[in-house]
């Protein structure tokens, strides 16, 4: 069994469950659980739990890009030319 802090234990059991197709056991406001027959997650409360550390933010505006794609940007040009192969 796997065992998850939340700050929402029914909404986590809810959106995991339909997102593995596995069944619902518990869900009540401390601690919520589903499984799939062999294998079970609990999703229990933690008062103040927060996903994000403590002062990080998003930023105001997204990172600078190169204006045209170079072999540094990430393979861009790579794919880009895979696609073009496969959509001709």
């Amino acid at each position: 069994m796997i065992n998850l802090d939340s700050e929402d234990p029914a909404g986590l059991a809810s959106f995991y469950s339909a997102v593995l197709g596995w069944n619902v056991l518990h869900s009540e406001a401390d601690y919520a659980m589903i499984g799939d027959g062999s294998i079970n997650i609990g999703f229990g409360k933690v008062p103040g739990y927060s996903t994000r550390p403590s002062g990080m933010r998003w930023p105001s505006a997204p990172p600078s890009r190169p204006s045209s794609p170079t072999p540094q940007a990430g393979g861009y040009c790579w794919i880009r030319a895979v696609i073009r192969s496969t959509s001709a």
